[in-house]
């Protein structure tokens, strides 16, 4: 903390309670970054740490295009939206 005081935050997570679960830890860090391991057990083949991962990040990408307000090509023709 002392050295990067801008990527204070707070986290959380578990491991795997179910043999035929996930566990997610995550880290909020910033205002622009979330970091996340997902675990499961290899006693159950049907589980998938890394497609159980995939799914996160594309879970959040979508989420960041919806909630992010999307570029015109012309920003005069933006502006004048606005007014």
């Amino acid at each position: 903390m002392k050295n990067h005081p801008d990527f204070i935050s707070l986290g959380g997570g578990f491991s795997p309670v179910a043999d035929d679960g996930y566990g997610v830890s995550y880290i909020i860090i910033g205002e622009d970054m979330i970091n996340y391991h997902v675990s499961c057990k290899h006693s159950f083949s049907e589980t998938d740490s890394h497609w159980f991962g995939a799914q996160i990040s594309r879970a959040l990408l979508d989420l960041l295009s919806v909630l992010t307000p999307a570029k015109t090509k012309n920003p005069q023709a933006q502006d004048k939206k606005r007014q």
